[in-house]
């Protein structure tokens, strides 16, 4: 396992739309579409995709944004508050603040979603995060 060099270059470079964020410990790929300092509602837009098995780090909740997933091709399940459901094609969840929730591809093909988080500022540090440190070798399931 290799780890950055600390006295190295921090990279400084913006967020940019278009990027593409994959995380290869969960099996997610993300597409930014929108920042959170683009618009007035700090809203952060991307287009996952969820390969066939994957599933975010668990059961989990934020205390202060809301998270809406519109599924645009294939399922997600999602747990909300003990109460599990399948999203399809053209199907929206809502996560309020506060409330608990998971999600997984537990379909035979892969899932791509529409991910909205508002606010998202903190949020998409804590996602590039994530997933920069999977890449890296430093996460596990």
């Amino acid at each position: 396992m290799s780890h950055p060099d600390p006295n190295g270059p921090r990279d400084r470079r913006p967020i940019k739309v278009g990027e593409v964020w994959e995380n290869p410990v969960t099996g997610e790929r993300a597409v930014v579409l929108e920042r959170p300092w683009d618009n007035p509602a700090s809203r952060a837009t991307g287009e996952l995709t969820a390969l066939v098995g994957a599933r975010v780090m668990g059961e989990h909740r934020h205390p202060a944004l809301v998270e809406q997933f519109i599924v645009l091709e294939g399922e997600l399940t999602v747990k909300r508050n003990e109460h599990t459901s399948i999203l399809r094609e053209g199907e929206t969840a809502v996560i309020e603040p506060g409330v608990w929730h998971d999600w997984w591809n537990a379909s035979e093909r892969d899932a791509r979603v529409r991910v909205e988080i508002t606010p998202g500022e903190r949020f998409v540090h804590m996602i590039e995060t994530f997933y920069g440190l999977a890449r890296l070798g430093h996460t596990d399931r």
